[in-house]
């Protein structure tokens, strides 16, 4: 799979969402989004803290889930 600049960045903005506690005013400063992307990601990696890891694993999180699919 080829990684674009576009996946990258929202790799690293969901990563950052998930180890920050999903705190959306630390991305908009870490980041420099608007408030309303800081609350996307932060909504999406509370989503993901609150999945069990065998919903994960077995491929049952939805892609509605994502960030981008809002």
């Amino acid at each position: 799979m080829t990684a674009s600049i576009e996946k990258l960045r929202i790799d690293r903005q969901l990563d950052e969402a998930l180890a920050c506690g999903a705190d959306p005013l630390h991305l908009v400063e870490m980041f420099g989004v608007a408030e309303s992307t800081g609350i996307k990601y932060a909504n999406a990696a509370r989503q993901l803290l609150s999945t069990p890891i065998e919903d994960h694993l077995a491929g049952r999180v939805h892609e509605s889930r994502s960030p981008r699919s809002r």
